[in-house]
């Protein structure tokens, strides 16, 4: 079975726009780190990838990317349609 990730790219992305780094980004997705509650990187990251913050804090790996790929999947579709 073919892993599941995120787009070529998408990690940077999210980097730039919550104010983490790739690689925080990375081990948050890997579930290796977890994002402090009340951090305003959080919260824009949650913002960015339409996710909350419990997400990121108490989810699985597999949980977070599923959500992640499908808030893309959503915002790729308003972009085409």
């Amino acid at each position: 079975m073919k892993e599941r990730k995120l787009p070529y790219g998408e990690i940077a992305h999210l980097a730039e726009l919550s104010g983490y780094t790739p690689m925080m980004i990375s081990k948050m997705l890997s579930g290796e780190r977890r994002g402090w509650r009340k951090s305003e990187k959080l919260k824009r990251l949650c913002s960015a990838t339409g996710t909350t913050t419990n997400l990121w804090r108490y989810g699985t790996p597999e949980e977070i990317l599923t959500e992640v790929l499908a808030a893309e999947k959503k915002m790729r579709a308003k972009k085409g349609g």
